[in-house]
């Protein structure tokens, strides 16, 4: 019986003194990983309204604060109607950075659907890059306005529009920092 004792002392102690040699050799954890999703940019686009103009021969400018300089004959006089710069709204994360990017020409068309067209550019964006968003969370808003031109050259009286048959805009793209 005594050694039957001593035989399961000296198994215990190899067993444990064996377990302390394997964890010596290999070690061994689990990695782990996270991710915070964000709220996507979005753009509204704006539009550049003109008014009334009289359908002379001259260069409309617009500023980008909606101020008007008619040229040639173009003047309505006190008959402008409402006139605006386009206001983009920007939509995304509250707090981040944004840019605003486009292809540098801006060209648009308007035209009244019936092949006669006004061609235009619309200004550089208003303010500066490394825009902020305001708000936070997903309700984060930022915007820019634009100006532009319109280009008379005797058009008939009409409807003119980019969204009009023949009419083309021009794109604006708003990307995070």
């Amino acid at each position: 019986m005594k050694n039957s004792i001593i035989a399961l002392v000296v198994m215990a102690v190899l067993a444990i003194a064996g377990s302390s040699f394997a964890q010596g050799n290999t070690a061994s954890a689990t990695g782990t990983a996270n991710a915070t999703i964000i709220c996507p940019i979005t753009l509204t686009a704006g539009t550049i309204s003109f008014g009334n103009l009289v359908g002379g021969t001259g260069l409309v400018s617009m500023d980008n604060t909606g101020a008007i300089t008619y040229g040639g004959n173009t003047s309505p006089g006190t008959q402008g109607g409402s006139h605006s710069a386009a206001t983009w709204t920007v939509g995304g994360q509250g707090g981040w950075l944004y840019n605003v990017t486009d292809d540098g020409t801006r060209a648009y068309t308007l035209s009244d659907g019936a092949g006669h067209t006004i061609t235009g550019n619309a200004n550089a964006p208003s303010g500066s890059n490394a825009r902020t968003l305001a708000g936070e969370g997903c309700s984060g808003t930022g915007s820019f306005t634009q100006g532009g031109t319109a280009n008379l050259t005797g058009q008939p009286a009409g409807v003119y529009s980019t969204t009009l048959t023949g009419g083309s805009g021009w794109s604006e793209t708003v990307t995070y920092n």
